[in-house]
């Protein structure tokens, strides 16, 4: 349900993070006229939002990097058991990681932070709050892996 917004979220931020790059590249080479602050929009704009719901997506899929030799290689029980602990590990992770952006988005807020664009300081300070939020769906996602897999370990009790 989740899923398909956010892939969308993610592919149009490349999309556009594309399009903007090539159109500087080509302004610079053609034109002999740089796009300012290209580089600032994109590094503090584009990628925050690319990088942090793709943290999202692959907590909600399920896609992190994980040894699946050794995974596959374990009884179900075990392996659900291994999930259930792995999740329950993230989710302290993205807790404490979630805790602390929220600080940090809340002083650069107060403090209206922003990055010097050469024409014009660019505010930043919003998404301090779009990581803060990309790691609070990564949590909850997690969550929910550690609520599903303990669900599923407690009703395949009878598996070795």
């Amino acid at each position: 349900m989740l899923n398909q917004p956010f892939t969308w979220l993610a592919g149009a931020g490349i999309l556009l993070m594309m399009v903007h790059v090539v159109a500087a590249g080509l302004s610079r080479t053609l034109l002999q006229w740089s796009a300012l602050g290209t580089i600032e929009i994109v590094s503090y704009g584009y990628m925050v939002v690319i990088v942090f719901v793709g943290i999202f997506l692959a907590t909600l899929r399920r896609a992190h990097v994980r040894v699946d030799v050794v995974h596959m290689l374990l009884p179900k029980r075990a392996a659900r058991i291994c999930d259930s602990v792995s999740a329950t590990l993230s989710a302290g992770f993205l807790g404490l990681f979630a805790y602390a952006l929220a600080l940090v988005a809340y002083e650069k807020t107060l403090t209206n932070e922003t990055v010097d664009a050469i024409v014009v300081h660019l505010p930043i300070w919003p998404m301090r709050w779009v990581a803060c939020v990309g790691v609070v769906l990564s949590l909850c996602a997690a969550l929910w892996t550690v609520f599903d897999t303990a669900k599923l370990s407690s009703v395949g009790q009878g598996e070795v």
